[in-house]
């Protein structure tokens, strides 16, 4: 027998509103917040709907997170209370103190391309293509997507 709070659309009550904001006074995370009979996303819409906002970073915060930088620490190896990995993250990247790194995009050569045809000619999938090490120095995602594009060039007939 499903309680009243667990069928959807059912109103909140006050006792769980006051739930909800006791556990977001203790500093609990959105995520972390459990309210009986209801979803995280109505957790998440509720605290929407009442105006709740979480608390901004405090100066303390943002220099554990700079300490945490300059001793080497990549934002996912830092712990910050009430903060979550993402957030750690987007932080870093938005004050400057961290860069995501660039990748180089290595261009194919006319060898790597015709070599390429040949396999997927001979019916090779991206898979058994990594598998056999045709292309040490490419990735699954990138063999796949060239191979697409030469699916996608069709044979020019002589006339």
């Amino acid at each position: 027998m499903l309680q009243e709070a667990d069928m959807p659309g059912t109103r909140w009550t006050k006792q769980e509103q006051r739930t909800l904001r006791a556990q977001i006074k203790k500093g609990k995370r959105a995520d972390r917040i459990e309210v009986v009979g209801r979803t995280q996303g109505g957790i998440h819409y509720q605290i929407y709907r009442l105006g709740i906002y979480f608390v901004l970073w405090k100066s303390s915060e943002i220099e554990t997170l700079q300490k945490s930088i300059m001793e080497g620490l990549c934002p996912k190896e830092i712990n910050i209370p009430g903060r979550t990995e993402i957030s750690i993250r987007n932080k870093a990247i938005r004050t400057g103190l961290w860069k995501t790194k660039t990748r180089k995009i290595k261009p194919w050569t006319m060898k790597e391309v015709a070599f390429l045809k040949h396999l997927v000619y001979l019916g090779y999938s991206s898979n058994r293509v990594v598998s056999n090490g045709h292309f040490p120095d490419r990735t699954k995602d990138s063999i796949a997507q060239q191979m697409r594009r030469q699916k996608k060039k069709k044979p020019k007939k002589a006339e």
